[in-house]
């Protein structure tokens, strides 16, 4: 069984409605123990060759000191070693903490991602096939169309967000009715 297979079926387990959605890729990739990860479990052992990150022997960093002297508030390490895969764990714990706080549900711990738009190429990773309709708010930043339309091959579908002075569900509503298949709705709104 593939790395890619054992995750599909913990999936299909826990969450069996994200399983249903998943895209052709989103079933084919899986989040791999990279280096980071290799680094994580290694650190505090006698000996820690797994990546190249300049130590004082004891496992601290040593960095440069035109960037140590500008990260005053931060642990060098915190500085200039590799970020954890997914984000800082505490920091993504709380997050989780705080979501379930407001809305108790049962929650995974968030990911972090380098902005929006990586977030959201990943999500059409994850759920977007050629044959998806997609609905995107108008008015939407033209990387929404590239992420989706261009890169995804998803069959686009506008629908307004406003109407008067408020949100517009029945736009929404209406735009999802004319949907044949698999849809995504997207809700950010610039």
């Amino acid at each position: 069984m593939s790395d890619a297979q054992r995750h599909n079926a913990v999936i299909r387990t826990h969450a069996p409605a994200a399983a249903a959605r998943l895209s052709a890729l989103g079933q084919r990739v899986w989040f791999p123990n990279g280096v980071p990860a290799q680094a994580a479990e290694a650190r505090g052992c006698p000996i820690n060759a797994t990546i190249g990150q300049l130590t004082d022997g004891h496992g601290g960093a040593v960095p440069l000191p035109t960037v140590s002297q500008h990260a005053t508030d931060l642990a060098a390490e915190e500085v200039v070693f590799y970020a954890p895969q997914g984000g800082n764990k505490a920091l993504r714990s709380a997050w989780r903490d705080r979501i379930v706080s407001r809305a108790p549900t049962r929650a995974s711990l968030p990911m972090v991602t380098c902005g929006l738009t990586h977030g959201l190429s990943l999500l059409a990773d994850l759920f977007v096939d050629a044959d998806t309709e997609v609905l995107l708010p108008m008015p939407c930043w033209g990387n929404y169309r590239l992420i989706f339309g261009t890169r995804r091959q998803a069959l686009l579908r506008p629908y307004a967000v406003i109407r008067d002075g408020g949100f517009d569900v029945r736009g929404l509503r209406d735009t999802l009715a004319e949907c044949s298949g698999p849809a995504v709705v997207v809700l950010n709104v610039p």
